[in-house]
């Protein structure tokens, strides 16, 4: 009897040691399908975090290998506007003190132009500030020059398409605010990119006409002086 209980006992513990050995593949393939699966979500989240930091504007334009050409044709452009206004206002023969308000008023979009050169995104108020600066000036700067423009001979035409662009500017500027999305997600989504293209592209018109302009009045002049 005492023979029959202990191959009895040993049958039972030989059985139990196979059978942690025939568990022990089991639980080592579900831990490794485990950790795979933890890593396959730290890795998501890490691609999601990249992919977050490359939507953000104006990152890759900071950093990237083309960001110095960019921002200095910004400030090019601005000081140019700059030189350009007073040129321009060097042909006309209006009153003095309205003539250098004008210059002064209608400088102010090339001196936010190279700001926003000066001033990447990377620092984001004083970048604001110069887009505000550009866009938004004249929706002051545009009615004042249009009124002293429209009392000189050859220049009414334009002066009046002033004071239209003026309201224009406007509604752009508010629609460009109504539409922005400050988020990563906002990068890839809206139309607040396209309406800034276009306030920019209506503000810099107008000032392409006003150098055509001048250009024009300074060469009838020389012919007259001929």
């Amino acid at each position: 009897m005492a023979l029959e209980k202990n191959a009895e006992h040993d049958d039972r513990r030989d059985g139990d040691e196979r059978g942690r050995r025939d568990r022990a593949p089991l639980r080592a393939a579900v831990c490794d399908e485990g950790a795979d699966q933890h890593g396959e979500r730290l890795g998501l989240v890490g691609g999601q975090d990249q992919r977050e930091e490359e939507l953000i504007p104006g990152e890759d334009r900071a950093e990237g290998g083309t960001a110095v050409f960019m921002n200095t044709a910004f400030v090019l452009t601005g000081v140019l506007l700059v030189i350009g206004v007073i040129g321009a206002l060097g042909t006309t023969s209006g009153p003095a003190g309205a003539r250098r308000t004008c210059t002064a008023l209608l400088s102010l979009t090339g001196v936010g132009v190279a700001t926003d050169g000066v001033f990447t995104l990377e620092a984001m108020l004083p970048h604001s500030i110069g887009f505000l600066i550009a866009v938004a000036a004249p929706a002051v700067s545009f009615p004042v020059a249009g009124r002293y423009f429209r009392r000189l001979p050859g220049w009414r035409g334009f002066g009046t398409w002033l004071m239209v662009a003026a309201p224009v500017t406007v509604v752009l500027v508010v629609l460009f605010f109504a539409t922005f999305t400050p988020t990563a997600d906002g990068a890839q989504h809206g139309i607040a990119g396209l309406v800034q293209r276009i306030a920019v592209t209506e503000v810099l018109a107008s000032f392409v006409a006003m150098g055509a302009l001048a250009q024009r009045t300074a060469a009838t002049t020389a012919t007259v002086h001929q």
